[in-house]
């Protein structure tokens, strides 16, 4: 696909030109200067293509015409077949269709000179449209390097970079607009985030400068079938062609893989069925097998057996049972559906009167159990997404809502799938392994057999929903075992702990390719994650509890680690880093270095032989390590590619992937790094050196020397270990209050220099050298909008579904992603998350851009985020207070309370404002809760401020004549979407009228009356003459006073108001379209 600024054809006499243009399949062309009468004579040079013309304009006789552009799609029957023109609300679109699904390229030009109107009118098109877009062409904006997406979302679905690269580093107003609607409408900026482009080249260079002003963007739906984007370097005008290259058909079929058996599903029917099934099979079950992988593989057989899917001799529909039309369509409307459908037949066999009769009943019937069902799902959903506590069941939820895409190349070859990750997870020793003599160590706590209580308990923490590995058994079906055969399993467990003889499967796994970023066919884009056997990974679960309870017992792991901990958390090193930089800077003359320290593939590095010795000088039973080493002995893992999975490799070196001890067994592993560094930085009496989140790790010193110090120790560290520093992406930022960087603020690793930044993002905070969060509130707010917007087109968009259930999506989907490390910085209010709940708003009640946020807040009678923020900062730091003495979170906050500053400071001056006291409330002994009547002033506060701008409003005159609190508020879950959404637009006067702010005076009358009057809300509603039958029908009048108006928005009957809005509003918009009103 071509996009291309021509700058008129007229002056394009060489036939290099059109041949250049007729490469591609399909293309778009702006700024031809050419007009309608002259189309014919061009058509000729671009034959073979189906051409649509939009003419130049011309407001003199003398000179050319302006813009104009020409679209063309190849005439071949491939791309026939998949693409042709469609014309909707006055734009040209190329309709495209993939795998059943449509999509539109909405091609775009947009004029410098009435930039404004234009953009405005695009915008509005594409936020009102339901549909799939991918919007390419001259939009003369600059964005520069802006539009970050979230990581944990985007590296693993798609084919992008997480952030842009832009040698037009300038961002103008346009720009800004153009990334909010990007935000609103879930459009991915392609310009320096794909392979082609990964450097943002320039798309204008000229005699008066360089810049990025053509533009490709695409729905977040459509990343997977983009392929790559790139910019032509070419000099048929001063703009640059723009290249879009689209993957249709991504099937290799010369490739030989291995089938994968599908997963084997819990349905409904296992509920009822499957325990007891298995409970007799146990009962009849012979001696287990002395072999372990026999006695592995009977166990598994007999879930198997026993599932409903898992013998399909039974004549069940795998289909009926696992995909329903609808995630709320079960058995029981499938029954139901099937009971109308025979009596429909019966009846059209018979002609029977009482059959007829009894068809009606049964459809009526089916059709009410389908809304039942669809609403009873969505309920559920709500309450799943009530029980998030994480990002991991966060994105699951969501995924009931949002199908994903298999993002892998199928041109990638399985040879070279299975070199790269042989490598990665193979790689190269640079240390001898440690030699030493095992010695003999015995401890009970680890050593006795498990206990049934300890099954239970890993089964209980088991998550389901999880992918399984070769068995292809998820982990649902172990949860509802009957208790006969996890008592034989538990026999088996104990065995091979006993013997230390380890089933060769528990030591298999599968490699899911995850795409990092870049381009998706080259396979060094990719990390991987694993997924093993459940009956494993059950194994594993009792190993790592017997592991957690002796490190936390003999107090093993260091202060300084936090990470994969019970009691420990991101929140803790990210609130103790700030902190600490607070504390070293509140001087102005004190700095604090720190080197953000990341290794390349960490988990894979270690030496399995330095492991065993690490946990052998740690105290750790000769027993336990042997059952280690048997899990480890013939590691072996394959790549699950689109078509298939690739043979098995060997793996050995690095920890178990997918195995759920692995990360404790890192922790362990590099437990003692604090005491080798030495330096560090004195705080309170305490001195730290780092800073360790598993193995992402913060440097810090007080002195550029001692640093570089450290850095050398960190060095030797690596080569002794066989861990390798990326230093591509560990940077050192050095924090301060201003100034520039002094001379010998200058570091190196093994003799090359690291770079210092202004910039970092550790655990998921951006962090800057004098600790500002608004870099940090503008990509998460940009993240949050995304998140949004990937549920949106299922749920927020849709009318029908409880608007609690969509409170709830946001409160677990965006407000999650944006209050991310409040526990450090919620003591103050900021603007830009605040912004988020104004976004989700105008999003469910399709509300105008220009909605003012009183009007947002008093109609929804939300409290701020700062209340959210503030409550998650006061908690934890009641939190901190309570933990005991020799934890660096209390350290921290006792002492930025002895010396009152930072958030003490703040937090004081705010308590007393509101007459209480933050002193009073961190000794005391009641949590957050105590402070209800706090909160209780501060939102009081927030909601006299709205209701006095809405007082003095000038343009929204009719709201402040309005009840505030209303007693049958029609924001209801007993309401639909429509309802709602029109009451909220009439009582904000925000209805889509002639009198809005952005037109002229002489455009905000009426243009169906001759009454000279002002389209606003009132005379639309109670005095328009054309809309008076619509008024007798709904209100029993032909005209409505003030009073009365106000009455219906003040609840008298929204019903009735929301009739009138919907059907006057039809015959309005009808009358305009078909007379041109």
């Amino acid at each position: 696909i071509l996009s291309y600024n021509v700058a008129g054809i007229s002056n394009k006499k060489d036939f290099s030109f059109f041949n250049f243009v007729k490469n591609f399949d399909i293309f778009f062309l702006y700024e031809t200067f050419v007009e309608s009468k002259d189309f014919v004579l061009w058509e000729k040079y671009f034959s073979g293509f189906k051409l649509h013309w939009i003419g130049a304009t011309r407001e003199s006789v003398f000179g050319r015409a302006k813009a104009g552009s020409l679209y063309g799609i190849k005439l071949s029957k491939l791309i026939s077949n998949i693409f042709k023109f469609v014309d909707i609300q006055g734009f040209t679109l190329v309709q495209g269709r993939f795998n059943r699904e449509y999509f539109y390229i909405l091609p775009a030009y947009v004029n410098c000179s009435n930039w404004i109107l234009e953009f405005s009118i695009l915008e509005n098109f594409i936020n009102d449209s339901p549909f799939k877009f991918i919007v390419i062409g001259d939009l003369n904006v600059r964005i520069g390097n802006l539009q970050s997406l979230p990581a944990e979302y985007v590296e693993s679905r798609f084919n992008v970079n997480v952030n842009r690269n832009s040698k037009d580093i300038t961002v103008n107003s346009k720009g800004k607009m153009f990334l909010e609607t990007c935000d609103n409408c879930n459009l991915i900026v392609l310009n320096g985030r794909t392979g082609g482009d990964d450097d943002g080249q320039f798309t204008y260079i000229s005699g008066r400068g360089s810049s990025v002003i053509d533009v490709c963007c695409v729905s977040c739906d459509l990343l997977h079938i983009v392929n790559d984007f790139e910019v032509i370097p070419e000099v048929f005008s001063d703009h640059m062609p723009i290249h879009l290259t689209l993957k249709l058909d991504t099937i290799n079929k010369h490739e030989k893989l291995l089938p994968l058996l599908p997963k084997l599903p819990w349905t409904v029917l296992d509920s009822i069925n499957f325990k007891n099934k298995l409970q007799k099979s146990v009962h009849l079950m012979n001696v287990v097998p002395n072999d372990v992988q026999e006695a592995v593989n009977m166990f598994v057989g007999m879930i198997k057996e026993c599932a409903t899917l898992g013998n399909r001799d039974q004549g069940i529909s795998v289909q009926s049972l696992t995909k329903p039309r609808n995630k709320w369509y079960d058995h029981d409307c499938k029954l139901a559906r099937n009971k109308s459908f025979k009596l429909l037949n019966l009846f059209r066999k018979t002609g029977l009167n009482w059959v007829r009769g009894m068809y009606a009943e049964s459809n009526c019937k089916y059709k009410q159990l389908c809304v039942s069902k669809k609403k009873e799902f969505y309920f559920t959903i709500k309450k799943k997404f009530k029980e998030v506590n994480d990002s991991k069941s966060l994105w699951s939820t969501i995924k009931h809502f949002k199908s994903s895409n298999f993002v892998s190349s199928a041109v990638i070859a399985s040879g070279d799938w299975v070199r790269h990750f042989n490598n990665l997870l193979n790689p190269r020793l640079s240390v001898e392994p440690v030699q030493y003599a095992p010695p003999l160590i015995l401890e009970s706590s680890i050593d006795e057999t498990f206990k049934y209580a300890e099954l239970l308990y890993v089964l209980g923490k088991a998550k389901e929903g999880k992918a399984p590995g070769f068995d292809r058994i998820p982990t649902e079906f172990f949860k509802n075992c009957p208790d006969n055969f996890l008592l034989r399993l538990l026999d088996l467990f104990n065995y091979i702990f006993e013997t230390a003889v380890v089933p060769p499967s528990f030591s298999r796994s599968i490699i899911f390719p995850l795409l990092k970023k870049g381009d998706f066919n080259n396979v060094g884009n990719y990390r991987g994650i694993s997924f093993s056997d459940s009956i494993s990974k059950l194994f594993s679960d009792l190993l790592l509890k017997r592991l957690e309870t002796f490190v936390n017992e003999k107090g093993i792991l260091t202060e300084y680690q936090s990470g994969f901990r019970k009691g420990y958390s991101t929140a803790d090193n990210i609130f103790n880093l700030v902190n600490m930089i607070k504390l070293k800077t509140c001087d102005k003359k004190c700095k604090l270095f720190c080197f953000f320290v990341d290794y390349k593939a960490a988990f894979d590095s270690p030496i399995r032989s330095h492991l065993y010795y690490k946990l052998y000088t740690l105290g750790i039973s000769t027993k336990f390590i042997q059952v280690l080493q048997g899990l480890y002995t013939s590691t072996e893992a394959c790549v699950w590619t689109p078509n298939g999975i690739t043979e098995s490799f060997r793996t050995q070196t690095g920890l178990k992937q997918g195995c759920v001890i692995s990360p404790l067994l890192f922790s362990v592993f590099i437990n003692d790094l604090h005491d080798v560094l030495e330096g560090g930085v004195r705080v309170a009496g305490v001195n730290v050196r780092c800073l360790m989140y598993a193995d992402d790790i913060v440097v810090m010193a007080d002195h550029p020397s001692i640093l570089q110090a450290m850095i050398n120790r960190m060095s030797a560290y690596c080569d002794q270990w066989n861990l390798t520093l990326n230093l591509d992406k560990s940077k050192i930022i050095v924090f301060k209050n201003g100034g520039r960087q002094a001379k010998n603020e200058r570091w190196f690793f093994k003799g090359k220099r690291i770079e210092t930044v202004s910039t970092y993002k550790y655990l998921g905070m951006h962090m800057t050298p004098k600790v500002s969060f608004t870099y940090h509130f503008r990509e998460k707010l940009s993240a949050a909008k995304f998140a949004l917007n990937v549920t949106y087109g299922s749920l927020l968009k849709s009318m029908d579904i409880p608007i609690s259930t969509k409170y709830e999506v946001f409160r677990a989907v965006a407000r999650a992603i944006i209050c991310y490390g409040a526990q450090t910085w919620g003591f103050m209010r900021y603007d830009l998350v605040e912004q988020l709940y104004i976004f989700f708003v105008k999003k469910i009640f399709l509300l105008p851009k220009n909605t003012p946020n009183y009007i947002i807040y008093l109609e929804t009678g939300a409290e701020p985020m700062f209340l959210f923020t503030l409550k998650l900062f006061l908690k934890y730091i009641k939190r901190a207070l309570s933990l005991p003495e020799k934890r660096l979170p209390y350290i921290l906050a006792k002492e930025i309370i002895n010396r009152k500053i930072y958030w003490y400071d703040v937090c004081s001056s705010f308590f007393n404002k509101f007459n209480c006291s933050f002193e009073e409330f961190l000794v005391g002994e009641g949590g957050v809760d105590s402070l209800e009547g706090l909160f209780v002033r501060i939102k009081q506060e927030f909601r006299d401020d709205y209701i006095e701008k809405a007082q003095s409003s000038t343009y929204h005159s009719l709201y402040k004549d309005l009840r505030f609190s209303l007693d049958n508020h029609y924001i209801s879950d007993d309401n639909n979407g429509y309802l709602m959404s029109n009451i909220f637009k009439a009582r904000g006067q925000l209805l889509k009228l002639n009198c809005t702010v952005v037109r002229t005076e002489a455009q905000r009358y009426c243009s169906m009356c001759n009454m000279r009057a002002k389209e606003d809300v009132y005379h639309f509603i109670a005095v328009c003459p054309i809309l008076g039958e619509f008024r007798v029908r709904c209100f029993g009048k032909g005209q409505l006073s003030i009073a009365e108006l106000i009455d219906y928005l003040n609840g008298r009957d929204w019903q009735v108001l929301n009739k009138f809005i919907r059907t006057a509003g039809k015959y309005r918009r009808m009358l305009i379209e078909q007379f041109n009103y």
